[in-house]
C-alpha cells in the first residue's frame, strides 16, 4: 500500500552478516507462512542462521525449499558489491505444536542443545477468531497459542539470549488488541453469547496479553531489547474463516473487512516488515526502545491504554508465571 512506503522499514538497508565469521541465531514459530514466511526470507538472505519451529513437518520444508528458490531470485538482482558482500544463512526445521506445552519445552531443549546463544526470538505464529476451545493443556485456545506457549519458549531460552551480545525477542501482537477495552486477567472463562463478539474479544485479550509479557520482559531484562508489533492489516484468507465460522454477523464484519481492506491491506511481505525492523534495525536500542510497540511497516507508534498500563502488564505476567509453574514448568523469573 502506497500510505506507507515513505515510511516503511526498508530491510535491505540494514546489515548484513557473513555466517563464516559472525554467528548469528534467530528462530520463529509459525515462519512457514504469510508475514514469518517473508520474516524467514530476509533474515536468511542477511546470513542468519534460522530455525523455523513449526507442527507441520511437511508444510514447513517445503516452505524452507520456497525460500531458498526466492532467495536465489533476488541475489541474482544483486550488484557486484551486493554479490561479494552478502551471504546466505540457513534454515533449519525444528517440530514444535504451541497447543502442546510439553512440545513446546522439548523444543527448547532441541535449541538449547544445538546452540550456546540466540540472537534473536520472533514469536510469530497465531490464532485468531477461534471458537470456543480448551487445550490439552487447560487453556483457551487463542490465549494458549498467542501468548503462553511463547511465554514458556522465551523463558525456557532466556539463558541462551543473555548469551548474546545484543539479544531481541520479538513478539507479534496485532491492532486488534485494542478489543480488550477493559482488562482481563486470562480469556479461560469468556465463552458467552455472541459468540461472534467473545471468540474476537479473546483474540483481543490475548494479543494484550502478548503486549504485557514483551513490556515486563523489557523491565526485568533491560539488556535484550523487546519489542511488541502490528504487522498491519494482511490480504490473506484468514479472515474469510473468521466471518465464516461466526453466522450472520460474520457475514456483515466480512463485508466490511473487505471493503475497508481493499484500502488499507498491506501484502504479506510488507507485514513482515514490523517484525524485521525490530529484529534488524541498530537505531532500536535497549535504552530507548525497550519495550517499544512497532506497527504497519515498522512505524513506531503505542498500545492501548490497558496495553500500555504496568500493574496490568504485571498481573499477566504473574498470572502467567504461576499458571506454568502450576503444570510443573519451571521457569527463569
Amino acid at each position: 500500500m502506497l500510505f506507507w512506503n515513505k515510511r516503511q522499514f526498508v530491510p535491505e538497508a540494514t546489515e548484513y552478516f557473513n555466517p563464516m565469521t559472525d554467528s548469528k541465531v534467530a528462530i520463529i514459530t509459525g515462519g512457514n507462512q504469510g508475514i514469518g514466511w517473508y520474516t524467514v526470507l530476509h533474515l536468511y538472505l542477511h546470513g542468519f542462521k534460522i530455525y523455523m519451529l513449526a507442527r507441520n513437518e511437511e508444510r514447513a520444508l517445503k516452505a524452507i525449499e520456497e525460500i531458498k528458490v526466492e532467495a536465489e531470485k533476488r541475489v541474482s538482482k544483486y550488484d557486484e558489491a551486493e554479490t561479494r558482500s552478502r551471504f546466505f544463512g540457513s534454515i533449519h526445521y525444528i517440530p514444535c505444536d504451541l497447543l502442546d506445552l510439553k512440545n513446546v519445552e522439548k523444543a527448547a531443549e532441541t535449541i538449547k542443545k544445538a546452540e550456546d546463544h540466540l540472537d534473536i526470538i520472533i514469536n510469530n505464529a497465531g490464532l485468531m477468531g477461534c471458537p470456543f476451545e480448551m487445550t490439552k493443556d487447560n487453556y483457551e485456545v487463542q490465549l494458549q497459542v498467542n501468548v503462553v506457549s511463547h511465554v514458556l519458549l522465551t523463558l525456557s531460552l532466556l539463558p541462551l539470549l543473555v548469551n548474546s551480545k545484543a539479544p531481541r525477542v520479538v513478539q507479534v501482537s496485532s491492532l486488534g488488541h485494542n478489543l480488550a477495552t477493559s482488562f482481563y486477567e486470562n480469556t479461560n472463562d469468556l465463552n458467552k453469547s455472541p459468540s461472534s463478539y467473545y471468540s474476537m474479544l479473546r483474540y483481543g485479550v490475548a494479543k494484550t496479553a502478548a503486549i504485557h509479557f514483551t513490556e515486563v520482559l523489557a523491565k526485568k531484562y533491560p539488556n535484550i531489547l523487546c519489542v511488541a508489533v502490528h504487522p498491519g492489516v494482511i490480504a490473506t484468507s484468514l479472515y474469510d474463516f473468521v466471518w465464516s465460522t461466526n453466522g450472520f454477523l460474520g457475514t456483515i464484519s466480512s463485508w466490511i473487512f473487505k471493503v475497508s481492506g481493499s484500502i488499507i491491506a498491506v501484502s504479506s511481505e510488507v507485514g513482515a516488515y514490523a517484525s524485521l525492523r525490530a529484529a534488524l534495525d541498530n537505531t532500536l536500542t535497549v535504552d530507548q526502545n525497550n519495550g517499544c510497540f512497532l506497527t504497519t511497516g515498522g512505524v513506531m507508534s503505542s498500545a492501548s491504554k490497558v496495553a500500555r498500563n504496568m500493574d496490568y502488564a504485571e498481573k499477566t505476567w504473574n498470572w502467567n508465571i504461576t499458571q506454568l509453574q502450576e503444570r510443573g514448568f519451571k521457569l527463569i523469573d
